[in-house]
């Protein structure tokens, strides 16, 4: 391969066999889309490209001698142009014809690329019909691989007839980074439309030859900036770099007359509000001075209800200095009234009015239950029972009843000739007696001694209290399921009778330490608000 890299041979495309550059550069320009077909569209890979590509690379690198040949140029060309997997493979073939034929004329896609064919390209919206230099069916592409990433404007820049497009392609997108980089949300949709469209192309042309730019560019007829302007027309063209810039230009054409509509009409309706203002103030004047009249007017009366006023608010401060007083002798008496009621002597006293108010709660059935025995002749043991379930129930209460009276002190009294301060609930005493009734009617013939005798009432009236007791305390037990049934149903009695106690108590404990909070809040009041 060494050898034949330096054999004169030809270098077939089109059917047509080229041994020069320039021949091949002109077979290029008239056959492209074959040039680009056979050469680099598959060029396979780098262990085993493809015949097309293998048999160029061969016959470019024939072109070898320094001091004809561009042979810097041509390693550049294959190892970082042509092998370039990111580069489009037009791209690739006008780099292929930059090399072979830079004197030559230009042609891109088999399109003929001139200052011209650029200027119609980024002017395409404005310039209409054909032109010898392949008319306007291009434009739009060539104008999107303008703006590609693949930096087309420098290659061409690299052929002596676009040699002025050097460093074209800086200034584009430094002006495109700066356009994009303006806020367009204040503009209206149609256009930030117009501007995507026509802005890129317009930034690119400006920078463009002057005179070819001139022979491609239609007169843009202008009535002068609009007056007055809007806000969105007025950042339009500092977007676009101002009136004198192309695509300011453009801007004015197309938008001046709209901004101009719109100008007037915001003039107007800046017009009509200033004379509704001045309506406004106008009336708020002769409001004002009618005010002003009247007030004059009503002076006299004004002082009098000032001065009456004034005793009045004398009147009320004295009655506010007043009440303070009250309040101040009120808290200093709670207060007194607290330290009493704390005391442990009058802890110890609510303590045992407590154990006091619990033993007439038991009291009251106990002798109910002893009175129904007598008069009803039932057994001794089941009065017994009867007797310590309501014992239960008081018990039971208690243990709710005794902490409250503990906390409350002094102030749990409950009094005699009040009945609504010392009586259980009614819950409580209507739930006590039905579970004495309920036992006393099943467990009333119950009994613990195993002789059928009953120690009943009748039994006591007819042998005597002695004699009663000592029968009563005979040891002799019996066991019977029924028996058994009455004593758990004697433990279940219980469990319902705790159960009572403690919502007695509970109920009870919180009613007096309501009534305590209602007194300490009327108490405590005039301390709060001071």
């Amino acid at each position: 391969m060494t050898e034949q890299a330096h054999v004169s041979r030809a270098l077939v495309l089109a059917g047509t066999a080229h041994f020069t550059r320039k021949d091949l550069a002109q077979t290029i320009r008239g056959n492209w889309t074959t040039a680009a077909d056979l050469f680099f569209r598959r060029m396979g890979t780098a262990t085993q490209p493809s015949e097309g590509w293998t048999e160029l690379r061969s016959w470019l690198r024939q072109f070898n001698d320094h001091r004809t040949d561009d042979v810097e140029g041509r390693i550049v060309l294959i190892d970082h142009r042509l092998t370039d997997p990111a580069l489009p493979h037009d791209h690739k073939l006008l780099h292929l014809l930059r090399w072979l034929d830079p004197e030559g004329p230009v042609v891109h896609r088999g399109r003929p690329v001139t200052y011209r064919t650029l200027a119609r390209a980024c002017l395409r919206p404005y310039i209409g019909g054909d032109s010898a230099e392949g008319g306007d069916s291009g434009d739009e592409e060539l104008l999107e691989e303008l703006s590609g990433p693949h930096q087309l404007l420098d290659t061409l820049s690299g052929f002596a007839g676009l040699h002025r497009l050097e460093g074209v392609q800086r200034a584009w997108d430094e002006a495109l980074a700066a356009w994009r980089a303006t806020e367009t949300a204040v503009w209206p949709a149609e256009v930030r439309n117009w501007a995507a469209e026509v802005g890129p192309g317009a930034l690119l042309a400006a920078l463009l030859p002057p005179e070819d730019l001139a022979e491609v560019l239609p007169p843009l007829p202008t009535e002068g900036p609009p007056v007055p302007s809007t806000g969105w027309y007025d950042r339009l063209l500092v977007a676009a770099g101002g009136r004198q810039t192309l695509f300011g230009r453009l801007a004015e054409v197309e938008w001046s007359d709209r901004a101009r509509q719109e100008g007037r009409a915001w003039a107007g309706r800046e017009e009509q509000r200033r004379r509704a203002e001045e309506e406004q103030r106008a009336r708020r004047e002769e409001t004002a001075r009618r005010e002003k009249e009247r007030r004059l007017a009503e002076e006299p009366r004004l002082r009098e209800e000032r001065r009456l006023a004034e005793e009045e608010r004398r009147r009320r401060g004295r009655q506010a200095q007043e009440e303070e007083q009250e309040r101040q002798r009120r808290l200093r008496e709670w207060r007194a009234a607290e330290a009493v009621r704390l005391r442990p002597a009058a802890r110890a006293g609510a303590v045992l009015r407590a154990f006091a108010l619990g033993a007439v709660w038991a009291l009251i059935p106990v002798v109910a239950v002893w009175l129904s025995w007598w008069f009803s002749s039932y057994e001794f043991d089941a009065a017994q029972v009867l007797s310590w379930l309501a014992c239960v129930v008081s018990a039971a209460a208690l243990y709710r009843l005794v902490p409250c009276a503990y906390r409350l002190g002094a102030a749990f009294r409950p009094r005699p000739l009040a009945p609504a301060t010392w009586l259980p609930p009614t819950r409580a005493v209507l739930g006590t007696g039905a579970v004495l009734l309920v036992y006393g009617l099943i467990g009333g013939d119950s009994s613990s001694r195993a002789s059928r005798i009953k120690a009943d009432s009748d039994l006591l009236r007819e042998v005597g209290l002695g004699k009663f007791l000592t029968y009563v305390g005979q040891n002799g037990t019996r066991d019977s399921f029924g028996d058994m049934l009455v004593g758990l149903l004697a433990v279940a009695a219980a469990a319902g009778c705790v159960w009572i106690g403690l919502q007695a108590g509970r109920i009870t404990a919180r009613r007096w330490e309501e009534k305590f909070a209602r007194a300490q809040e009327q108490a405590r009041g005039p301390e709060r608000h001071q």
